[in-house]
């Protein structure tokens, strides 16, 4: 399992930059741009979630030989 500060600094990076994104294409008049923005910040981040579950669960796999 490769969990490190690393990976949390890099979600918070991501909803930092998501947000700062959206707000200024909502300022600028560009909605539907700023939503689009939203769902690949959300998706991408719900990988980077997804890899860390896989990995902690192969960790539990290899721990209790399951």
């Amino acid at each position: 399992m490769n969990f490190d500060i690393n990976t949390l600094i890099k979600i918070g990076s991501m909803g930092i930059l998501v947000v700062g994104l959206e707000e200024t294409l909502r300022a600028s008049g560009k909605e539907s741009l700023a939503k689009y923005i939203t769902i690949g910040g959300s998706a991408i981040t719900f990988m980077i979630i997804f890899k860390m579950l896989s990995d902690c669960i192969e960790a539990i796999k290899t721990t209790f030989t399951l």
